[in-house]
């Protein structure tokens, strides 16, 4: 219940098509045509997926982790949730920004969290796993709680330029990093319940974060049910690779980019 009342924590609404948020329609509709089995497999794309590259190709990589977000970042009274996997972005080509970026953050790294084999590997995908049974419930708060610090670092990190800043231009960069959440929208997520894959995605409302529950892509009890974890996870991969990762260059690293060519 705290959480639900704290300005800047956490409430869980169900995850329905006629009430899902306006950024996460095409997404959710992508996800909703695969959980039912439709164009999981398109011709033009069958060598790519039977031969697993999702990620590969992609310039992103899985990591199995213990990571738990910065004291910092979480809502109020609220205790550190790690998550058990994170996709994130590699091989980006602007190193200098992401030093630059890790120099100034709480965390010393481009990150929620100060998990250090991530430190220049900004997190783009988180994944909780839970056996079946009663634990959706512990998965959606540890998920909740993740996307929350996540929302509350984006903030604190979009627009920085590398310099010290005044009152008033610090003023200025938060309404700007307002701006620029409100453009991204969403932050997509997977929870693994036994057989089951869910997708779960968040969004802001004001400080508070509202994660939106849950969405089956598929399932691991069928051949044809893991053809759709792995097309709902490309559609993930997509949405990273042509929204996430131009926002997080354009909103993030361009300032810190620019200050080390000067």
């Amino acid at each position: 219940m705290s959480l639900r009342l704290d300005d800047g924590g956490l409430e869980c609404r169900q995850l329905k098509i006629d009430t899902a948020p306006s950024a996460a329609t095409d997404p959710l509709a992508a996800i909703r045509e695969i959980g039912n089995g439709l164009d999981i497999l398109p011709h033009t794309h069958k060598a790519t997926i039977l031969e697993s590259t999702w990620v590969k190709d992609q310039n992103m990589r899985i990591w199995s982790t213990t990571a738990r977000p910065h004291s910092k970042y979480l809502p109020y009274s609220s205790p550190a949730k790690m998550v058990d996997f994170c996709l994130y972005l590699d091989d980006l080509s602007n190193t200098n920004a992401l030093q630059a970026l890790g120099r100034q953050t709480p965390t010393l790294t481009v990150n929620h969290t100060n998990f250090a084999p991530l430190q220049l590997s900004p997190i783009a995908l988180s994944i909780e796993t839970k056996r079946p049974g009663k634990e959706l419930d512990a998965a959606q708060l540890q998920m909740g709680v993740w996307h929350a610090a996540q929302w509350k670092f984006l903030r604190s990190i979009v627009g920085l330029t590398g310099q010290p800043m005044s009152a008033a231009e610090e003023v200025s960069r938060r309404r700007l990093a307002d701006e620029a959440l409100a453009e991204l929208g969403f932050i997509p997520g997977v929870i693994v319940q036994g057989h089951r894959w869910l997708f779960v995605c968040s969004t802001l409302e004001d400080r508070k974060t509202v994660l939106w529950t849950e969405r089956q892509f598929g399932t691991t009890q069928s051949i044809l049910d893991s053809y759709q974890i792995v097309a709902g996870l490309r559609e993930l991969a997509g949405w990273i690779r042509d929204v996430y990762l131009p926002w997080f260059q354009s909103k993030v690293l361009s300032g810190l980019s620019d200050e080390n060519e000067t």
